[in-house]
């Protein structure tokens, strides 16, 4: 396999880094998103980052939830994310195991418990990731060791306010780790460093995973539209609906940058042109939104 032909992928460490860390966060009525969270994963994702959430919960090992409980959150959080913000996350990896304090089915030491690298290993090999041009997010050394022993090319250690300062230092002593504040800073790190890429046309959702999911929705919209037009003039409302829809997602995550634009609009000519046309999605195919 080429290098062409991998993703690229930031690794999120979950508590501390996406959610509050209350101490072993095991449903949706404990999970608590830190500020700012849901739009960098957004920010993120539009920049060609396919985000992977590893993480250790030895809370499983002690017996203090199921991998069932752990299964249900990570769908609702999918799911949350997913609707409310068009964020996806790629795949959820965790590891149950401790090497001293757990029930004996889980108490031994293995390759994927953090600062060991398994987790981030089986994701490249599972979802085609190239560490080299991949970020890992997360708050403990651990995290970072995990990180450097898999070959993630950049390594982001969110920390208090205070020490952060510069977001650029090493503070930790980890060679090439970036002190944040938190996952904004992270976003906007990358956002900044990718200023001098810019974006023409629909071309560039190949890499995108967040516009093609846009794209996609604006086209199916057009396309359920011009089937219903044949039959009643509620398609015409469906296709306006589909429009409004995507330009509020856009807009409510505060992006103005003109390459949006550009993309919405590439969105709406492949709904028009599968509205026009008869109306077989599979005729018209269309490799950037497949």
């Amino acid at each position: 396999m080429s290098a062409v032909d991998l993703k690229r992928a930031v690794f999120l460490d979950r508590d501390g880094v996406i959610n509050v860390d209350h101490g072993y966060v095991s449903s949706w009525d404990q999970f608590e998103f830190l500020p700012g969270v849901p739009a960098a994963l957004w920010q993120l994702q539009s920049a060609g980052y396919v985000l992977v959430v590893v993480s250790n919960q030895s809370g499983i090992g002690r017996g203090l939830y199921s991998e069932a409980d752990l299964a249900e959150l990570n769908r609702r959080v999918y799911r949350y994310l997913l609707d409310e913000c068009g964020v996806e996350i790629a795949q959820f990896y965790h590891c149950p195991h401790h090497p001293t304090e757990a029930l004996l089915k889980w108490r031994q030491p293995c390759h994927c418990r953090k600062p060991a690298p398994g987790m981030i290993e089986q994701a490249c090999a599972e979802l085609r990731i190239d560490p080299s041009s991949s970020l890992m997010v997360g708050d403990k050394v651990s995290d970072m060791e995990a990180g450097q022993a898999a070959g993630v090319g950049r390594l982001f250690k969110v920390v208090p306010a205070a020490t952060a300062q510069p977001l650029a230092g090493n503070g930790d002593g980890k060679e090439g780790v970036v002190l944040v504040n938190g996952l904004p800073d992270v976003a906007r790190i990358v956002s900044e460093s990718n200023e001098s890429s810019p974006i023409t046309g629909y071309r560039y959702v190949k890499d995108d995973n967040t516009v093609r999911l846009v794209l996609k929705g604006v086209a199916k919209g057009f396309d359920i539209g011009g089937k219903a037009f044949r039959h009643q003039r509620l398609g015409v409302l469906i296709v306006v609906l589909s429009i409004f829809r995507t330009v509020i997602s856009l807009s409510s995550m505060r992006q103005r940058d003109s390459r949006y634009t550009n993309l919405l609009a590439a969105g709406v000519e492949i709904g028009l042109q599968r509205f026009i046309a008869p109306y077989k999605v599979d005729d018209l195919a269309s490799p950037e939104i497949n």
